[in-house]
């Protein structure tokens, strides 16, 4: 217990001392719109905004109540929206911290761990970026639902898991997570019917997100083209621009970013 609360304490101070300006960012791009989308507005509005098909962004209710809570608590105070983002990154670094030290049994590999996850750059986007903290919420569940996994508390891992997907899409990573697990290190006592509940609940959750939730014209905004995407499987289901979304975005990303490099090189 001593070890966790020193532990906790050295999370915190780090993650503070390395993104302490985050705080202090001020709304910018898609903030406006979706605090305004998802709060303050009446109550049944909101409620259905958040949970509802979407109609100015991603279906992502817990991500959606999140600016829901936060936008009817802190309204145009920026500083609320980070603290919160904050909270949900320091408790992600923690869980990764009890993770670690769960499978290895070693403190000094679980706390490295957990501080090299709370000081990484990739997070400058969504700390930095309020509306871009969809996938550390998402994390906070899905670590939450591998901890509470090791710990064979599989009801508590599965609600979990549907928490983390529903923040952000990408935390469909922890089915195969789960999976390789079983099956490398479990495989004379594989769980069958933990693997069947979380495969099926992710088949359902692609199913809804990408076929009934996704609007078209959210992907044809991009239009680059990709090799796979005419193929007859692409074709066959009608979803050819869902299934290739996220290769699109990072071209789109990596595209934008060697243009402003160029730029600067001029500059």
């Amino acid at each position: 217990m001593r070890k966790n609360f020193w532990a906790f304490a050295l999370l915190v101070a780090l993650i503070f001392v390395f993104w302490y300006r985050a705080l202090f960012n001020f709304f910018t791009q898609d903030d406006f719109i979706l605090i305004n989308h998802f709060s303050q507005n009446n109550l049944w509005q909101d409620i259905k905004n958040v949970f509802g098909p979407p109609t100015v962004t991603h279906w992502r209710p817990i991500h959606n109540l999140y600016f829901f809570v936060t936008g009817n608590i802190f309204d145009k105070n920026y500083f609320g929206y980070h603290l919160a983002t904050f909270l949900f990154h320091i408790g992600a670094a923690f869980f990764v911290y009890k993770t670690v030290q769960k499978l290895t049994n070693d403190f000094k590999a679980a706390l490295i761990a957990g501080l090299i996850y709370g000081a990484h750059p990739a997070h400058f986007v969504s700390l930095f970026w309020i509306s871009g903290g969809a996938t550390t919420i998402g994390f906070f569940f899905l670590i939450s639902a591998i901890y509470c996994y090791l710990l064979k508390k599989q009801s508590a891992s599965l609600t979990l898991y549907l928490l983390a997907i529903f923040a952000s899409e990408a935390m469909i990573v922890g089915l195969p997570i789960f999976a390789c697990y079983e099956f490398i290190f479990r495989r004379e006592k594989l769980d069958r019917l933990f693997l069947t509940m979380i495969g099926s609940t992710s088949v359902i959750f692609l199913i809804i997100r990408f076929a009934l939730f996704t609007s078209r014209t959210t992907f044809n905004v991009y239009q680059l083209e990709l090799p796979f995407k005419n193929c007859w499987f692409c074709r066959s289901i009608g979803r050819s621009d869902c299934l290739c979304s996220t290769f699109e975005l990072v071209n789109i990303n990596r595209f934008i970013t060697n243009q402003n490099f160029r730029q600067e090189t001029k500059c």
